[in-house]
């Protein structure tokens, strides 16, 4: 294939109801290299996590995955049969999620419950000769069960918690703990790439810091891509290399972190970071006028001119295809010389 590690094209994910077809990822494309962090922002309902759980076919009815491509290291990921698919989970794709109290079982210890994930994923067993239950992985990658309990202890450890968190249930951690947990059970069979979709929306801010940071560090050591799911652009800033801006399920603006917050090219993305409180100036924050388009009955054209400042008779009557205007830059807007004559 190509050096990307992972490829999206043209995926649509719509949820049947009587009324009809709700477009909540509609002709999505992007691309994503090996160890590149990348952030899908938007406000709610724009489609983020649609997509994201696209990724992993976890649409459950009456949301369906209509068409699309999703290919990871060169791997067909919708032509994967049910049972393939749950082995990717975990082993190739692996999901942080943003409830960490609604991601670990309150009844079960965190050492079991990161052992289970490694059985269940990697065909881990402690069945085999005794010579292989004490430590030896054999070619199919079995484990013994002391290995199971030294790489849970040791991916504890990794995430900044001490060895005997493996012994402690959720209901004894903090909110920055288990969200921890979550990340070491995202890398215990390190990926190829790690989806958090919103992973600090319920922590503070200190936390979300170091939860972040923890993050990092671990996506670094493991060679990771990360796809980060929010609508906090500060963080996005500050963690990702580069954003994909989501709107009414479309993806109207990819382009490198830095770039964006220089000079955004979609009136959307404008707004969006112009919502961002800042440090220097003392503004009153502006939100972005009127309300996301129902799904249902979307607006002809561009799906954002209803609330665009700089909308034009061309936006009412034709939706702009994402386009690379610039090396690395993408944008779906007929407005983008108009707006930026310096570009």
């Amino acid at each position: 294939m190509t050096s990307h590690n992972l490829q999206v094209r043209n995926l649509r994910v719509y949820y049947h109801t009587p009324r009809g077809a709700v477009k909540a990822v509609d002709d999505v494309s992007f691309n994503l290299k090996a160890g590149e962090r990348f952030g899908l922002v938007g406000e709610s309902g724009s489609g983020k996590t649609t997509l994201v759980m696209a990724l992993l076919r976890m649409i459950k009815p009456p949301g369906q995955i209509e068409s699309g491509q999703v290919w990871l290291d060169g791997q067909d990921v919708m032509a994967l049969s049910e049972e393939e698919m749950r082995q990717l989970r975990l082993a190739g794709i692996a999901l942080v999620a943003q409830g960490s109290m609604n991601s670990l079982n309150p009844v079960t210890r965190i050492k079991r419950q990161l052992i289970d994930g490694m059985k269940d994923h990697a065909f881990a067993s402690t069945e085999g000769t005794a010579h292989e239950r004490h430590g030896r992985n054999d070619k199919g990658g079995k484990m013994s069960r002391r290995a199971l309990d030294a790489h849970a202890r040791d991916l504890l450890t990794r995430v900044g918690l001490e060895p005997q968190v493996a012994a402690m249930y959720p209901h004894e951690l903090s909110g920055g703990m288990k969200q921890r947990v979550c990340i070491a059970m995202a890398i215990s069979l390190r990926p190829k790439l790690i989806i958090a979709d919103e992973p600090t929306s319920a922590l503070d801010v200190v936390v979300q810091m170091q939860v972040m940071e923890t993050l990092r560090r671990v996506q670094e050591e493991v060679g990771a891509a990360v796809i980060l799911v929010g609508h906090d652009m500060g963080l996005m800033a500050q963690f990702v290399e580069r954003v994909g801006v989501m709107y009414a399920g479309k993806l109207v603006e990819v382009s490198p972190v830095r770039d964006i917050f220089r000079r955004p090219l979609h009136p959307y993305a404008q707004l969006l970071i112009d919502s961002v409180p800042s440090l220097e100036e003392k503004d009153d924050l502006e939100g972005i006028p009127g309300l996301p388009p129902s799904l249902l009955e979307r607006p002809s054209g561009c799906l954002f001119h209803p609330r665009c400042p700089h909308a034009t008779a061309a936006c009412a009557a034709q939706e702009q295809a994402l386009q690379e205007v610039q090396p690395n830059r993408w944008v779906a807007c007929h407005l983008v010389e108009s707006i930026h004559k310096n570009f």
